[in-house]
Formats: C-alpha cells, structure tokens, sequence
C-alpha cells in the first residue's frame, strides 16, 4: 500500500530467499491492521508455495500512534520469527 505521507511494501528478493518489507510515515490502529492483513498473506503465500525465505524490515521512516497500533505492527514479525 503506497502513499507519499504513509504506506509499505513487500518485495520478494527471488536471488536472495528474502522477503523485504519497508514501511514509512506515521500509522494509527486502523492502518497498522492494513499491514498485519497483508503480512500475514504473504506468509501464508510464501508457506504455501513451500519456499525458505529471510526476512528484512526497514522501519527506519515510521511512526506509530498508540500501543496498540505498534502491538499490532509487530504480531506478524514475531508470527514470521518463529515459523518452523
């Protein structure tokens, strides 16, 4: 989801085995749950498929609102950190 004040990306580096995620601006609740969504579709995409992936995130550019929002930011990168 992209937008010049807020927004991320995923990007599939196929050379490297690596799922790539950058996320900018400043989120509230609502659109941290946006990313956790997709997130966790592109997980389950990557599982499906059977692939081994890495994974790098650059939250260099973002700021969340609440707890709650940065709770939520973070569950899938914790989901994806412990996948066996």
């Amino acid at each position: 989801m992209l937008s010049q004040n807020k927004g991320f990306e995923f990007l599939f580096d196929i050379e490297q085995q690596t799922l790539r995620i950058k996320a900018w601006g400043r989120w509230n609740t609502e659109f941290a749950k946006k990313f956790h969504q997709t997130f966790m579709e592109k997980i389950e995409e990557l599982e499906t498929e059977g692939k081994e992936w890495t994974l790098s995130v650059d939250f260099s550019n973002l700021t969340v609102q609440s707890q709650e929002a940065r709770e939520t930011l973070l569950q899938p990168i914790s989901h994806a950190k412990n996948r066996k």
